[in-house]
This record gives structure tokens, C-alpha cells and sequence, in this order.
């Protein structure tokens, strides 16, 4: 047994260069990935707001009336401060709670009676014409609309409008 040359057994060790070559494969493959992705700090949505159709305003006989240069009041103004009034309706009228009318395009008060006759204010082109008056004495404070929420909706509205003719 002497001539018997023992070598010793290899043992069958799991060879670490191949799960080392996986870990190395896997860590430039994901480095790679990451480094070239497109990256995105801050997501913006872009919003899309629908285009405002143009505001065209009809001018009628009252507004035509209210722009007038003999009112020195701003004619925007005027016009907004009669439709948050009465909604342009000339037969508006409106009882008070206390017991006193608005008439017209302006709703313009009963207690005006006392200096102005019932057609001065009921009457579109006189409530106009009275309506001046009254702005001149009072400013716009004898309104009460004219500073609403609703007055500023309509001036603003009306601040970005075209102006036509009407028919």
C-alpha cells in the first residue's frame, strides 16, 4: 500500500465566482437602468381650461341711453348697477319690507316721490335720466346692489365685452 498515492478528495465546494459574477451582473444592469431612466422630480399636470367664447353685448335703446356722454357716470358701471337692479327689465317693480317700491331699470325708490313724479320713475328713459340725477347727488351708495356679488359678476363680464349694435 505504499505504492498507493493518496491524494486528497476535492470537496465540492460551490464555486464563488459564479454567484459573485451574478451579483456584479446585477448591480451594473440595475445602476445601468436607473442612471438612464428619465427621471421626474415634480409631476405637472397640465390643466386645460376650454376657451371662453367671446362676450358680445347687445347695446338696446336703454344701454345706448345709459352710455350717453350728458351722464357723467362710468356708462360700465351704470350698466351693471341696472342689471343687478332689475335684470333689465323695465316693468320691474319690487316691493320693500318697508313698505316702500322700486321702479324700473334702476328700482329706483318711492321716497323719490317727494322730488321726482311717478313717470320720472317708472318710465325706462326718465328712470334712466332720474337715475343719473339721483348718482350725481347720492353716488352710487343709493344703490344697493352696487357692490354685491352680483354687480361685480356682471361689471366683470361686462369689462371684457364687444359691443354691437341691436337689431
Amino acid at each position: 500500500m505504499n505504492n498507493i498515492e493518496m491524494k486528497p478528495l476535492k470537496s465540492k465546494k460551490p464555486k464563488m465566482w459564479i454567484g459573485t459574477w451574478f451579483f456584479i451582473t446585477f448591480i451594473l444592469g440595475a445602476s445601468v437602468i436607473l442612471y438612464f431612466r428619465p427621471t421626474k422630480i415634480v409631476t405637472v399636470k397640465e390643466e386645460v381650461r376650454p376657451v371662453e367664447p367671446k362676450c358680445y353685448c347687445i347695446l338696446n335703446e336703454y344701454t345706448k341711453e345709459i352710455c350717453k356722454p350728458e351722464y357723467k357716470w362710468d356708462p360700465l358701471m351704470a350698466i351693471s348697477a341696472m342689471y343687478a337692479e332689475s335684470g333689465g327689465n323695465v316693468n320691474a317693480i319690487n316691493i320693500n319690507t318697508n313698505n316702500t317700491v322700486d321702479f324700473s331699470l334702476f328700482q329706483l325708490n318711492s321716497h323719490w316721490l317727494a322730488e321726482f313724479s311717478l313717470l320720472e320713475l317708472t318710465d325706462p328713459m326718465k328712470n334712466i335720466k332720474t337715475a343719473s340725477i339721483v348718482w350725481e347727488r347720492s353716488g352710487w351708495s343709493a344703490w344697493f346692489a352696487v357692490g354685491t356679488d352680483r354687480w361685480r359678476d356682471i361689471f366683470n363680464r361686462l369689462e371684457n365685452c364687444t359691443f354691437e349694435e341691436g337689431k
